[in-house]
């Protein structure tokens, strides 16, 4: 406990990171605070709360960053420096800390105030289904529900799941393949006296015994550098390819509907960032593990970058806290709220958005027009918001969490209270931010020092925003860079102009009302120009044209 201790009092002190304030853009001091608060109340036993060890009693892996076991799950200290041995536990103390924890909105939902809102949702559920039957009876004759506008959305789904299938076989086999395969090649520059080849790997060799390979890995550089180039190849080429053309190409050749194309992108992102979270925690796991006391280290099994894949979590660790069983119940309760959100979006769309603009090509596109159709937009553009991260953050994470008995459930904290665009940020998809936080903003920070954290703040911004530009543009099929301008254009301004310390209510009613107003503008443009496209057809034959949005020269001149 004496590491933990001193983690304790570093994240008492200040934050992980020089030059960052508390709470500022970063979720580890956060996480690690927090866990040694539940220390305080646990010293000198494993407890469930404890972030050094498992909620699951049948597994005695450690569920702090990387701490190298053995074959038999024994920690691998023997041989080490002591100089070595702090900078390899200063790289497997960064990060994440996991510990057992309920999601917020199941804790909120147990008080009876905050239940009554999830009954009016439920009530304006009822009322819209009510409606759309009468409607349906009285214009069409029918008690069915019209559900071709889903089925629509939702077409060519034997060619998602075959593209699905490839991109995760290829996830699975490639990453872990090169990096099996280059720890074994970087192991060769230091073959051990007496000890059978591979032996490294499976940490059975012996500790101090005398190394030949030493002196070349390090007079050699081109030699290691080669080695690792030729096994990191098969891995970029696979990004480019499996993972970068081949979903994108499916969509594209085969025309698949908006739903279709929003599974296969959003699976590729995550399978990017999955496969990047993996290799990138694993590859300094065995580099900083070469030193003149030989090699000591142990690479995950199969079964832990498996389980990784499916968890909610894009943070690599070999071992997470878990349940010790599934509620069933649980299960079940947050499937019949996917499907009622799923109901829900189909309404939101059919009473609210497609009447909206089903006319527009009516009359001349006005400024006036614009404004009317931001402010009529505004409300259910706001309703599929909240049910986008009530279905996604929530009841799918939580899904797949309780499947996996996968106990930290912290997947969103409270955003609706930020008083900040940069706590909204941190709060609002806890999930994003931390693959953010410690594979991107981290490494930019330790490349190019403390000093530039606002420039590293500024990539950030910008890498999310052309991302999730990217997503928008492929799924539907337009290039509307409505979302890359209110990222790059407020977003980042309001983000570093509204910072943390405000606590008068005022800004958090500014939040909502930036918040509200963007979701307006969204559904609007990107409605108008997909309208556009199908009104005005054109084929554009140069890059200023297939860029520039066409709704506004399509109905502006009617």
């Amino acid at each position: 406990m004496a590491s933990s201790d001193a983690r304790c009092r570093h994240a008492a002190s200040g934050p992980s990171l020089p030059g960052l304030r508390n709470g500022d853009a970063c979720g580890v001091d956060e996480h690690l605070k927090d866990a040694c608060r539940d220390q305080g109340q646990a010293t000198g036993s494993a407890s469930p709360g404890d972030h050094n060890h498992c909620s699951d009693p049948s597994t005695e892996f450690p569920c702090g960053p990387h701490t190298a076991l053995s074959s038999n799950g024994a920690p691998l200290e023997n041989g080490l420096h002591d100089k070595h041995r702090k900078s390899v536990e200063a790289h497997e103390q960064r990060g994440k800390v996991f510990r057992p924890r309920s999601s917020l909105l199941d804790e909120m939902l147990l008080v009876n105030h905050i239940r009554t809102i999830y009954h009016i949702f439920l009530a304006v559920l009822l009322l819209m289904a009510v409606a759309s039957l009468i409607l349906d009876i009285l214009r069409h004759g029918r008690l069915l529900p019209d559900i071709s506008f889903v089925i629509s959305c939702f077409g060519k789904l034997h060619l998602v799941a075959l593209t699905w299938g490839a991109m995760f076989v290829a996830t699975l086999l490639v990453p872990y393949g090169a990096l099996h395969a280059w720890a074994r090649a970087w192991s060769l520059l230091l073959p051990r006296r007496g000890a059978r080849p591979g032996a490294e790997l499976r940490g059975r060799a012996r500790p101090g015994a005398e190394l030949r390979g030493w002196a070349l890995a390090r007079s050699s550089p081109l030699l290691a550098g080669t080695l690792s180039a030729a096994c990191a190849l098969p891995y970029v080429a696979f990004v480019l390819l499996v993972l970068g053309v081949l979903p994108v190409w499916v969509s594209v050749a085969h025309v698949l509907p908006p739903a279709s194309r929003f599974i296969l992108i959003l699976e590729q992102v995550r399978f990017v960032m999955k496969a990047h979270a993996f290799v990138r925690d694993n590859v300094p796991r065995v580099a900083l593990s070469v030193h003149p006391q030989g090699p000591n280290w142990s690479l995950p099994s199969i079964s832990q970058y498996l389980y990784y894949l499916f968890c909610p979590s894009l943070i690599y660790r070999d071992s997470y806290p878990r349940n010790t069983s599934i509620r069933w119940d649980y299960v079940r309760t947050k499937l019949a709220e996917m499907a009622c959100i799923f109901v829900y979006g189909h309404f939101i769309f059919q009473c609210l958005v497609v009447p909206l603009f089903q006319d527009v090509q009516r009359e001349p596109l006005t400024l006036e027009r614009l404004v009317l159709y931001v402010c009529h937009a505004m409300v259910p553009g706001t309703l599929l918001f909240i049910i986008t991260f009530f279905a996604f953050l929530h009841c799918w994470l939580n899904l797949f969490g309780e499947l996996m008995r996968f106990a930290d459930r912290m997947f969103y904290k409270d955003w609706w209270n930020s008083r900040s665009f940069a706590n909204y940020y941190r709060t609002w998809n806890v999930v994003v931010h931390d693959w953010l936080y410690t594979y991107f903003y981290g490494d930019l920070i330790r490349v190019f020092s403390r000093r530039h954290r606002r420039a590293a703040m500024l990539i950030v911004f910008i890498f999310s925003a052309i991302v999730h530009e990217y997503v928008f543009t492929v799924c539907f099929g337009l290039f509307c860079p409505v979302m890359l301008f209110l990222f790059i254009c407020f977003g980042m301004v309001l983000n570093f102009l509204l910072h943390d310390g405000r606590s008068n209510d005022v800004w958090n009613i500014f939040m909502w009302f930036a918040l509200i107003l963007g979701q307006g503008v969204l559904v609007t443009l990107y409605s108008l120009e997909w309208s556009a496209l199908r009104h005005c057809p054109s084929k554009p034959e140069t890059v200023w044209e297939f860029i520039t949005p066409q709704f506004w020269s399509c109905y502006a001149s009617r």
